[in-house]
């Protein structure tokens, strides 16, 4: 389908917590942006309002009818139940379908679609649920898989998703009516109160589809498959140069890049990546550049012999991340569980191959041996193994190199984002109200 015969100011309301504070914003507001572009009278809702973009409103702006501070309030006290548990390290949080805004229809009319995102600690969905109007389509996207489990984001593996939570492992829980359960059986009643004409799930990566097509509350639903989009323009390999200069990158030193908005989140593998550096065996010297908040870890400066850190801090300026890509010769994502990372896609469109493990959404972003590689194991041996390949071999990462770009080119734009999301509402609206 054409993308210009969609151009038809069709209005939609996006929903998300934040609006550029960790990945699962920056996707949706990065969709808000080129839906605007493409033409779409978008509107992106939250409840932290950091961009002041145009289109963007949080629920606690001048006008609305809800304070920051009571909303705060709020938050905290049906966050209570989860203070009684222990979460296990792989839960790096743990939320229920509970939220403090429990009316939203003043927000999101008019529109032509309802499109929902991230919305943990704003959105009450029993209260979203039974306000929405009949005749709205509902398109809801998957960041993680809180939406189909009783309060993980990520399951580390657990299977109990698939039938119905309880004796949580993530909460150390033996009770089966633990709060996992409590609030996977709540997300089944209001999820089996809508049509499945109404809500379509969208899933960034192939594997969160596998995900919601076996998981008992969301199977009833059709799941489509659509990527996250990345500017281009931004992202980009510019500033080499002086970017290492700037860095006080060595000549001979090997960069590579670590991205995590919190180091010493075990999911996100940092512990695996210290434990693989401390073991190589490489003849040139490695810079490892660590983009993200150190807060709670020691980690950084126990590294091996052979690696000096740079810390870069906690990046927000896009243009200079997009340098710091550009600065590295490969880049490294140990994650032990993720979805469609979009620190992967930043770092092919700035032309720097991609180092990780076979999990997840990797395999989505990352063709084995052209525009990375991919570890099969999830331990710190393999995740060496496969540096060491790139680090030792600078033809295989300088051909990688030219593919990355290339790769997401042809995948993964801000248009093609738009493209398909367009066409995906054109084709709900059309749907409901065929069937009305």
């Amino acid at each position: 389908m054409n993308l210009a015969t969609l151009r038809d100011r069709m209005q939609v309301t996006l929903v998300s917590t934040h609006d550029v504070t960790g990945g699962a914003a920056k996707a949706a507001f990065r969709l808000h942006q080129c839906l605007r572009s493409a033409g779409c009278q978008s509107r992106l809702l939250t409840r932290f309002n950091r961009s002041h973009a145009a289109g963007v409103e949080s629920v606690c702006d001048r006008g609305n009818w809800i304070s920051a501070k009571a909303l705060a309030a709020k938050s905290l006290l049906l966050r209570a139940p989860t203070f009684r548990y222990k979460l296990g390290r792989n839960c790096d949080l743990f939320s229920t379908s509970r939220g403090p805004v429990k009316h939203l229809k003043r927000f999101y009319q008019p529109a032509d679609v309802l499109h929902l995102h991230w919305t943990t600690s704003m959105v009450d969905l029993a209260s979203l649920v039974k306000t929405l109007p009949e005749n709205l389509p509902i398109v809801w996207t998957l960041h993680d898989m809180n939406l189909m489990t009783g309060g993980c984001h990520y399951n580390g593996g657990c299977q109990r998703f698939e039938s119905e939570c309880g004796s949580c492992p993530e909460l150390h829980s033996r009770n089966e009516r633990d709060l996992a359960n409590q609030n996977f059986v709540a997300k089944q009643s209001i999820f089996a109160s809508l049509d499945t004409r109404r809500l379509i799930i969208v899933a960034p990566s192939r594997w969160m589809q596998q995900n919601a097509e076996r998981s008992k509350l969301l199977s009833r639903f059709e799941t489509r498959v659509i990527p996250y989009g990345i500017d281009t323009d931004t992202f980009r390999p510019d500033g080499r140069i002086q970017t290492r200069k700037r860095l006080g990158l060595k000549d001979d030193e090997i960069a590579v890049l670590f991205v995590s908005d919190n180091v010493g989140n075990y999911r996100k593998g940092f512990d695996l990546l210290r434990e693989a550096l401390g073991t190589l065996a490489t003849r040139s010297p490695i810079a490892l550049l660590v983009a993200g908040s150190n807060e709670g870890s020691n980690q950084l400066p126990e590294l091996g012999p052979q690696v000096r850190c740079i810390p870069l801090g906690y990046i927000t300026d896009e243009s200079r991340m997009a340098e710091s890509y550009a600065a590295a010769d490969l880049f490294v994502i140990p994650s032990r569980q993720d979805n469609l990372p979009n620190t992967v896609l930043e770092s092919l469109a700035c032309g720097t191959p991609v180092v990780g493990f076979r999990q997840g959404g990797m395999t989505d972003m990352v063709v084995d041996g052209e525009t990375g590689l991919l570890a099969n194991e999830i331990t710190a041996p393999s995740l060496r193994n496969a540096l060491q390949s790139l680090l030792e071999d600078a033809k295989l990462r300088q051909r990688m190199a030219s593919n990355t770009r290339e790769f997401v080119m042809r995948h993964f734009t801000m248009d093609q984002c738009a493209k398909r999301h367009m066409a995906l509402y054109r084709e709900r609206i059309n749907q409901l109200t065929a069937s009305n």
